[in-house]
């Protein structure tokens, strides 16, 4: 589970400076596209590449705050659903070893269970990539929306870049 935290430690020399931080992501719409939706559980490889280069590029580490995660048991990996392990062992491939997930709090919106990750892992940097603002209860100058007809693209990481030090 942590190693990401080793990864982006070893990254930090080419990064002088630059604090952990973390890069909440959603799935549908992100890393994957509105036209891919009806078929349940896929995601483009292409979306999670670059979503990799960025989170080592800028030392995040990526934390799920999408309802995926409902599948991941971050104890016991054994036990995670299929899609987990799929879209997990593409982040390997990419050179990120991370089972951060936001807890799930019933009847909170996304923003509540960031802010309650963040109580147990406090950080000053961060972003949050979604496609959908009405998933938050309040819109911050951390949030980065994407086109879900688009998901994740290289511009919208270039304003992410933007949001991580707000």
């Amino acid at each position: 589970m942590f190693g990401i935290i080793k990864k982006i430690k070893n990254q930090a020399s080419s990064n002088a400076g630059l604090e952990i931080g973390y890069c909440f992501y959603d799935i549908d719409g992100v890393l994957n596209i509105r036209s891919d939706w009806h078929k349940a559980y896929t995601f483009r490889e292409d979306k999670v590449r670059i979503l990799c280069r960025f989170c080592l590029k800028h030392n995040l580490i990526p934390v799920m705050t999408s309802t995926w995660r409902m599948g991941m048991d971050r104890h016991h990996p054994d036990k995670d659903l299929p899609h987990i392990r799929r879209i997990l062992d593409t982040f390997q491939k990419y050179g990120i070893d991370s089972r951060y997930m936001t807890p799930k709090l019933r009847g909170e919106k996304r923003d509540a269970e960031i802010n309650k990750f963040l109580t147990y892992h406090p950080v000053e940097r961060y972003v949050i990539i979604d496609d959908d603002p009405g998933e938050y209860g309040h819109v911050s100058a951390h949030n980065v929306f994407t086109d879900s007809d688009i998901g994740l693209t290289d511009k919208v990481l270039e304003e992410a870049a933007g949001c991580i030090m707000t």
